[in-house]
């Protein structure tokens, strides 16, 4: 996962509507200005994204071994380390920035399109990760075959040219007033219309009920590294 940095405009907006700062990996004050701004908020309307905590997803959550934590992390740095440290990765706004997807259009979310380099990390990183992923048993009808292939090779159907990087701002909205929370949404985090990563995350969720928390940060300042 992306998570912004902590003192960043962008963290603390979302951290405040979404009660988790993953950071610090604790609640945050619920009762605050930026939850007044949103028509008729509701604490159900986060449950999913609370979490979490504010992230921007670069591959999807896999079910594997805390064993081959320390293996995955060394894919990581592998696929890091043959970017030249000028290589910038970025994610840029769509121009529908604010978003609800869904049937029922009940998750809001910032959508947003990755530069070239980000879509090669992107795709680097599910190619040697899921090596480690459980296999998905339940693979869906062959009605769309590469959504078929990419969920029996890949675990997910959001991969590759299907990659859109965003971040959830509520799930499930269950208001009625979806015009209204666009503009509110909009307000707050319109200002966000390029994101440079200067870390990508590697967390983990050790149990359904517990709240997912960054096991290891890479900093992409850090990378290439030298070999001793």
């Amino acid at each position: 996962f992306f998570v912004p940095p902590a003192r960043s405009p962008l963290y603390r907006l979302g951290t405040s509507i979404h009660g988790y700062d993953v950071r610090r990996a604790q609640p945050s004050h619920q009762d605050n200005f930026i939850r007044a701004q949103l028509p008729e908020f509701d604490e159900e309307f986060v449950k999913r994204p609370q979490k979490h905590g504010i992230h921007c997803t670069i591959v999807a959550p896999q079910v594997c071994r805390y064993g081959d934590l320390d293996s995955i992390a060394f894919e990581m740095e592998a696929i890091l380390n043959c970017f030249a440290q000028s290589t910038t990765f970025e994610i840029i706004a769509q121009s529908d920035l604010v978003s609800f997807w869904g049937k029922k259009q009940q998750i809001a979310v910032l959508q947003y399109e990755a530069n070239p380099a980000m879509l090669m990390l992107h795709t680097l990183l599910v190619a040697k990760l899921s090596q480690y992923a459980k296999p998905n048993a339940d693979l869906p009808s062959q009605e769309n075959l590469h959504e078929y292939h990419r969920i029996n090779n890949f675990n997910t159907p959001f991969v590759f040219d299907g990659f859109t990087p965003h971040f959830t701002i509520l799930f499930p909205y269950k208001g009625n007033q979806h015009e209204a929370m666009q503009r509110s949404l909009y307000s707050i985090f319109g200002q966000f219309k390029k994101i440079v990563l200067d870390s990508i995350c590697l967390m983990v969720q050790p149990s359904k009920k517990e709240k997912w928390v960054i096991h290891r940060e890479f900093e992409r300042k850090d990378y290439p590294q030298a070999v001793s």
